[in-house]
């Protein structure tokens, strides 16, 4: 079990003292990080992930709610102040508005109101994951009618339409770089991919030469994912050596590809590209950006079939 990750603010000395004694005694694996005010404690989270923050009730640059307030969607909180308990004068830790409080002679008690807000904040969590998972695939749907509203027949303008989705996925999925490109059968047996359309964010170079093959690498690995109409994922950390340079030139950290398929092999591919964030992609995102191969390839490559690739697919 890995040890719970505590970060303490304001709460040195005797104080911490309590609280590790406390965890020890009830036989918990923990480690402490401590910050001295609330601006360290932000930075504090910024470096590292915690399993809950124990903050002093009075902390020297502001009030403890302003901490909780930034921090509590994060991990949960529990505030704590410092006193002496009024039968024997020892230095005590309680929870203001309860009755838990820690001390030398009363170590445990006050771990089942952590433990409460732990599971608590935990299940609030949940809530929110749901809810945002929920809007997540809302907004799928609504941008998979406005794609197919794009890309419908009564759309003359092919090209601009196809633009015009692309463009609309790089928003939804707030990312650098959406291209598609082309697989085509050179007369000398040699495949080649050609990408022919781009759509980049403001401030993000574009890398399409447009009708050229001279700026994709073609991975034979990709053919069996690509055959049996599965995504290829590729994160730029992950790269073997002598693939990194050529996807260094692209500033790419992640990057997913969707098969666009013609009968039953693979037409081309619709790539996207994050130069920000090395991101896992969700089931949700792939299933919904499936859907949206399926129409960019009604609009985009089944009416527009080069010779070439009607010769490499007869």
């Amino acid at each position: 079990m890995e040890p719970l990750q505590l970060l303490v603010v304001s709460l040195k000395g005797k104080s911490q003292t309590l609280i590790e004694n406390s965890l020890a005694e009830a036989n918990y694996s923990f480690k402490i990080t401590h910050a001295d005010s609330k601006q360290n404690a932000l930075q504090a989270c910024g470096e590292k992930k915690f399993d809950i923050l124990i903050s002093n009730c009075k902390l020297s640059d502001g009030p403890v709610t302003d901490l909780v307030s930034v921090l509590g969607d994060l991990l949960p909180c529990l505030v704590m102040a410092e006193g002496k308990c009024p039968f024997t004068a020892e230095s005590i830790l309680f929870i203001p508005e309860t009755n838990y409080y820690i001390s030398c002679s009363e170590q445990i008690s006050w771990l089942t109101h952590l433990e409460n807000t732990m599971a608590i904040w935990e299940n609030a969590a949940k809530e929110r994951i749901a809810l945002f998972n929920q809007n997540y695939n809302n907004l799928f749907e609504r941008a998979l009618l406005r794609c197919a509203e794009e890309l419908s027949p009564a759309n003359e303008s092919t090209e601009n339409a196809v633009l015009n989705t692309l463009d609309l996925l790089r928003e939804v999925l707030d990312i650098s770089r959406v291209y598609i490109c082309r697989k085509y059968g050179a007369a000398n047996h040699v495949t080649e991919i050609v990408q022919t359309l781009e759509v980049c964010a403001p401030g993000v170079a574009s890398k399409n030469r447009k009708n050229s093959n001279t700026d994709y690498p073609y991975y034979k690995s990709w053919d069996s994912s690509f055959s049996a109409q599965k995504p290829v994922q590729i994160k730029y950390s992950a790269l073997e050596a002598d693939q990194k340079s050529w996807w260094q030139t692209r500033d790419m950290q992640s990057f997913l590809a969707i098969p666009i398929s013609y009968k039953e092999s693979w037409d081309g591919f619709i790539g996207f590209e994050d130069s920000m964030h090395p991101r896992d992609w969700s089931n949700s995102e792939i299933s919904f950006l499936k859907s949206v191969s399926e129409l960019i390839h009604e609009k985009h490559m089944h009416f527009h079939i080069s010779p070439v690739f009607l010769k490499n697919n007869s």
